[in-house]
């Protein structure tokens, strides 16, 4: 990519705040990114770190002299660039540049200093880090700097770089990331690049290493209602896997939609009338305006034969769903609104969930003890559809449980003082046997097992005290005995 490609002004598409409409077609305003960044840093790698080698790649291969070699390869980053920026949030800086070294994407070559005592603050700098080995590496194992050789290169929009990985969360990020590295990342033996690609749920969820799928199926509506890709067919599943089909997704450009009024790029978006979410139903709504009944493209003349009071039915019916969806949406949305939300966010996240999904989330808040950003808290329980937390529990529960617990103790202390009163029985029942037959002893047996008795005292204190006290020596005995009872020893006693 030139200079005139890399350095010209920001993207038209770029800023959190503007409505975004597609990516900038690949003739200006886009990067060629390592393919390691798709196949190593996004599937396995925090938020915090995609979003940092990110912004360093942006800063180093985003800007290219006319020769195509970028004009700093060491990138002098502030805290602030990357809170503002990167969209990395203050206390996970720190964490996301280790864990961006150790995993071998960034060096450091310059520490940063502080500001302190009428001294000035030095800002650290970073660099790629290359891996000039001539294999090229997709195990996170074996990643030892992204591949310096030529080609496994994906040219990127600069948007993706500065506009999804800040500001989308890491499973979005992740969706539009695999459907780029399969369509424009994927080069065939003529240079050709796919539009368009079969990516089934399973082969998104495997490449992107996203584990739940509910959250997977919500990422990917949220990436189509917000205009980062298309689904250009849907899929089906079938028992059989040899009728299985994949559904297929594409990037969405800008000047998509004229294309398609004037001869579609997409054509098979018009014969999809079964969307795969409600997210998708809706984005794509327009596209759908006059289905046939089974969703086939019937002639002409046949759609004549039908009566025109069917005619007119359906499209009441029509009419009647189209109004249904609107006034769910404005219901959803005008709750978002009055939560706080502004009305892009409230739009985009009205069409993720229901109007009763979004209302419980807003009662359920409560009971999650935001500390800060509560508008963020409540965005990402909508966004993952997350379950009811535990709520407080009132006073006659804790005073149950609490009874519950002191019976419970008390069950466990009897059933103790049971064990220790059996125990001392035992003891006394078995001291009352031995005493008994030591008693039957004769005195030449009773002197071997006080000799044995003698010998196992291990220090001279317990050997002194043996010869001194007839209790300690009577008790020692009778524990010997005891023992070669217990034990079989050969001295045992007849």
């Amino acid at each position: 990519m030139s200079l005139k490609h890399a350095a010209t002004a920001p993207d038209s598409d770029h800023g959190a705040v503007e409505k975004f409409r597609g990516f900038t077609p690949l003739d200006a305003n886009f990067l060629y990114c390592p393919n390691q960044f798709l196949d190593v840093c996004l599937p396995n790698h925090s938020r915090s770190v995609v979003r940092l080698v990110g912004f360093i790649l942006d800063q180093t291969l985003g800007w290219l002299d006319r020769h195509g070699n970028p004009i700093s390869q060491n990138i002098k980053v502030s805290y602030r660039q990357l809170i503002e920026s990167a969209g990395i949030s203050r206390g996970s800086i720190r964490k996301a540049i280790d864990d961006a070294i150790n995993a071998g994407f960034i060096d450091c070559t310059s520490i940063g200093k502080p500001s302190s005592n009428g001294e000035a603050g030095r800002n650290g700098s970073f660099s790629l880090r290359w891996d000039h080995r001539s294999e090229y590496q997709k195990d996170e194992k074996q990643f030892q700097g992204f591949y310096a050789g030529e080609g496994y290169r994906t040219p990127i929009p600069n948007a993706f770089i500065r506009r999804v990985i800040p500001y989308e969360t890491l499973i979005v990020t992740k969706v539009v990331g695999t459907v780029l590295r399969h369509t424009v990342g994927y080069q065939n033996q003529f240079g050709g690049r796919r539009s368009q690609a079969p990516l089934s749920y399973r082969f998104i969820q495997s490449f992107a290493n996203i584990p739940d799928p509910k959250s997977l199926s919500t990422a990917i509506a949220s990436a189509i209602a917000s205009k980062y890709i298309v689904c250009v067919e849907d899929g089906y599943f079938h028992p059989d896997p040899a009728t299985r089909k994949p559904s297929t997704y594409a990037i969405k450009w800008l000047g998509d939609d004229k294309k398609m009024e004037g001869g579609s790029k997409y054509p098979a978006i018009r014969r999809s009338n079964k969307p795969s979410s409600q997210v998708i139903q809706n984005t794509q709504q327009d596209r759908f305006t006059n289905p046939s009944k089974d969703g086939s493209e019937n002639p002409v003349a046949e759609r004549s034969n039908k009566p025109s009071k069917e005619k007119t039915l359906q499209k009441d019916t029509l009419k009647e769903q189209q109004e249904r969806v609107v006034a769910v949406s404005s219901e959803g949305t005008q709750l978002l609104l009055n939560a706080g939300f502004d009305n892009e966010t409230a739009a985009k996240l009205s069409a993720l969930a229901t109007p009763e999904q979004i209302k419980q989330q807003i009662e359920w808040l409560a009971y999650r003890n935001p500390n800060h950003n509560t508008l963020g808290m409540l965005r990402r329980s909508i966004e993952g559809n997350w379950s009811e937390p535990d709520r407080p529990k009132d006073a006659k529960t804790l005073d149950r449980e609490r009874r519950g617990r002191d019976h419970q103790k008390t069950i466990e202390e009897e059933k103790k003082n049971r064990e220790i009163l059996a125990s001392k029985k035992h003891r006394i029942r078995r001291s009352t046997e031995l005493h008994a037959l030591w008693n039957d002893l004769s005195r030449t047996e009773q002197k071997r097992i006080e000799s044995d008795a003698y010998d196992n005292q291990n220090s001279q204190a317990l050997q002194k005290l043996f010869r001194a006290s007839e209790t300690h020596r009577l008790r020692e005995c009778l524990k010997q005995m005891n023992c070669e009872m217990k034990f079989g020893d050969s001295k045992q006693p007849a």
